[in-house]
């Protein structure tokens, strides 16, 4: 019996189909992971593995299936399954080369893939001293996936790191030990300035006075590195006086070596502080950039405000896209999408913070993607659009009631997606006819390299 001609051609489309997979898979690697790299086995038996040990401003690591990344929408998924790496492509990106720890998790009495978030990564210096990672990120895949860590600052000193491995549920602790990808040896000599130390700009005197000993983690934050850092006391004056006006400092170290952050640990003798301070957005010194927006009432605010408002606000051109109630709200190209289809419609982060984003990507045709990005908020909120500010200026919002006080909005803490800027208006419940003004931030800077207190 000879199959139909049909069934031929449906099996030779398959066949062709997964060949040109697998020759996709083949020749889309990233880095490999690292074999010479420690595993961790817990009391448990489970392991935590460290993939690759990254010191790069941009990173591939791991495989991507071309075919499933272009067709995948309408492959059957089995197929999608098959054809799909365990753990998939990563890339990662940086302003500056920075230390980045690779890790995925494996169960061997199941023969499967586990996810390791739970594990906390901390470097340990010859002194004690701890560096947390800044920041991670979770990447998931079909059958497995990868948490990276980044570390800004490490001992760099050392020829050989020290790496402990912490689990936040069980507090475990392992600690393992591989070659430094960034080991300094040539370390410049910087000539401190004594404190106190002052930079004067725009009548108001910023001044580091001394240092005061910060001691992070501890029992009721088991997700936190137990570490200790110095942090800077600083204060702005003006005619004598205390500065009004003005936001708390911002502020980050650096040390010789190259580490940058915060957290730097209590050896490093001499340290280079970078503080900014912006006024706030109610500060009567930026009426001159304050660009004024149509007046909105919150009480008829109904399914929202959308505009078509272009302006300029110092430097910096921007679009207002309108004021929305609380809600969820879909932007792709930079535009908001009343009617994402089905597949881009998102739902808030349960458990986390009240606003925030979240973000899917898709194939719309075999050759091209499209993402959105979703913002969710529990408060009435103004949309701005506006591209990268150069340097450390922003921008803000600010309203203007009916009496004439100002108040401040509140720019979303998860920062900004595809050049949308969303800022909260958390107001008092009297406050509800209002005038929003866009104004323009430049911070005071300084930096200050100072001799640190002994340890």
């Amino acid at each position: 019996m000879h199959p139909a001609p049909g069934q031929n051609r449906l099996w030779v489309i398959l066949g062709i189909t997964v060949v040109v997979g697998l020759v996709m898979l083949v020749i889309s690697r990233g880095i490999e992971g690292q074999a010479t790299l420690p595993t961790v086995t817990r009391g448990n038996g489970q392991q935590w593995i460290i993939e690759a040990v990254t010191y790069q401003t941009n990173v591939v690591l791991g495989h991507r299936s071309l075919l499933v990344e272009w067709f995948g929408r309408w492959l059957p998924q089995p197929m999608t399954d098959w054809l799909s790496p365990a753990r998939g492509r990563t890339e990662w990106s940086s302003e500056q080369p920075e230390l980045v720890v690779w890790l995925n998790g494996f169960d061997p009495a199941q023969n499967s893939f586990i996810d390791c978030q739970e594990c906390r990564l901390e470097f340990v210096d010859e002194y004690g001293d701890r560096y947390p990672a800044s920041h991670k990120s979770w990447y998931g895949f079909n059958r497995g996936s990868r948490v990276a860590s980044g570390f800004p600052a490490f001992p760099r000193r050392n020829a050989i790191l020290k790496l402990r491995l912490t689990s936040r549920k069980t507090l475990e602790s392992q600690t393992v030990t591989f070659p430094n990808p960034n080991w300094v040896t040539n370390i410049p000599a910087w000539t401190p300035t004594p404190l106190p130390a002052v930079h004067s700009e725009r009548e108001v005197d910023l001044i580091l006075s001394g240092f005061d000993r910060k001691t992070n983690g501890g029992p009721d934050k088991p997700w936190e590195t137990p570490s200790q850092h110095w942090i800077p006391r600083i204060e702005l004056r003006s005619g004598g006086q205390l500065a009004e006006g003005w936001l708390t400092p911002e502020w980050s170290a650096e040390d010789p070596t190259g580490n940058r952050g915060q957290a730097l640990g209590l050896h490093e003798p001499i340290q280079r502080f970078h503080v900014l301070v912006f006024p706030s957005v109610t500060n009567s010194l930026l009426n001159e950039v304050a660009v004024a927006l149509p007046q909105v009432n919150l009480r008829q605010l109904g399914s929202g405000l959308t505009w078509s408002f272009s302006g300029t606000t110092g430097p910096v051109a921007f679009d207002a896209l309108g004021v929305l109630p609380a809600g969820m709200y879909t932007f792709t190209e930079r535009q908001l999408t009343t009617n994402p289809p089905p597949y881009a419609r998102m739902a808030p982060v349960t458990g986390g913070s009240p606003s925030g984003w979240v973000s899917m990507t898709a194939s719309v045709t075999p050759t091209r993607k499209q993402a959105w990005y979703g913002h969710y908020t529990p408060v009435p909120t103004l949309y701005l659009r506006a591209p990268t500010i150069p340097g450390d200026d922003r921008m803000g919002v600010r309203v203007r009631d009916e009496q004439g006080r100002l108040w401040a909005a509140e720019p979303e803490e998860q920062g900004r997606r595809d050049d949308i800027r969303p800022f909260l208006l958390r107001l008092p419940p009297e406050v509800q006819v209002v005038t929003p003004e866009v104004v323009f931030l430049r911070p005071l800077a300084a930096d200050f390299t100072v001799a640190m207190p002994p340890p």
